[in-house]
């Protein structure tokens, strides 16, 4: 997990700064929010599959 926040802090203002110099900057917060949403599905989903592996380990 601590890996993928060092791949976003290097990558994010490479993107965000060329949807800036194009002039797009509302894409930006949509953007965001993509990523948003998707990080909360992640933790959101995170331990369904612990939870179908412990109830197969004890059927």
């Amino acid at each position: 997990m601590y890996s993928g926040l060092d791949v976003g802090f290097a990558i994010g203002p490479l993107l965000f700064g060329a949807l800036m110099d194009r002039h797009l900057p509302a894409l930006v917060f949509a953007v965001v929010g993509m990523f948003q949403f998707l990080a909360i599905g992640t933790a959101v989903t995170v331990g369904h599959g612990n939870r179908t592996r412990a109830a197969a380990a004890e059927a």
